[in-house]
């Protein structure tokens, strides 16, 4: 039996990259959230994952119905191994496992994508529509950008991408997403 939960990522807030200077200031962060364990999750980042649709938003779960993931099988193994983590960890937050997909022909009319620049050819080819842009991250390090995209490819009408510069990147972009619904980082 699922839960009723609403989850809608809201356009105007999210689109961030997470730079190595910012990495090092994980541990701090972390290591506050068993001090004051009140200040909840994301501290001093922008909720962009709300509980009311608005205009441009994308809706990641509704009901019982939750959009699916995409990651390309060719992508890193840990990037492939992060986005199941991110299927766990929607179903803990629903109590729905949306499906994750690897075949961009099986994709549906919303949808999660996620993969590396490099080494996932739909995030190329977003990127050279001009229909993603990685302007903020490109040739960094660790770094990642969510952002929704509207006819991403002519199946999708709409679609939350979490692009990464880099496998590390790319990971962390998956577990902000999950640390936004509210699955501690802690959690395994």
């Amino acid at each position: 039996m699922g839960k009723s939960w609403t989850g809608i990522v809201t356009q105007n807030n999210f689109n961030r990259g997470m730079t190595m200077q910012s990495t090092l200031r994980i541990p701090l962060a972390l290591g506050l959230m068993f001090l004051c364990p009140a200040l909840g999750l994301a501290i001093g980042q922008t909720q962009y994952v709300e509980f009311a649709e608005g205009p441009g938003s994308f809706r990641l779960a509704q009901g019982g119905n939750l959009a699916p993931l995409y990651v390309d099988d060719a992508d890193y193994t840990g990037v492939v191994r992060a986005a199941k983590d991110l299927q766990a960890d929607m179903e803990r937050v629903t109590g729905t496992y949306p499906s994750l997909i690897y075949n961009q022909t099986a994709l549906g009319t919303e949808t999660v994508i996620i993969g590396t620049i490099g080494k996932n050819t739909l995030i190329d080819s977003l990127i050279q529509t001009g229909k993603l842009d990685v302007t903020s991250i490109k040739g960094k390090w660790e770094s990642f950008v969510i952002q929704v995209v509207n006819s991403p490819i002519p199946a999708v009408e709409q679609a939350l991408v979490i692009a990464g510069s880099d496998k590390r990147g790319t990971i962390y972009g998956i577990y902000d997403l999950s640390e936004q619904i509210g699955v501690s980082p802690w959690y395994w």
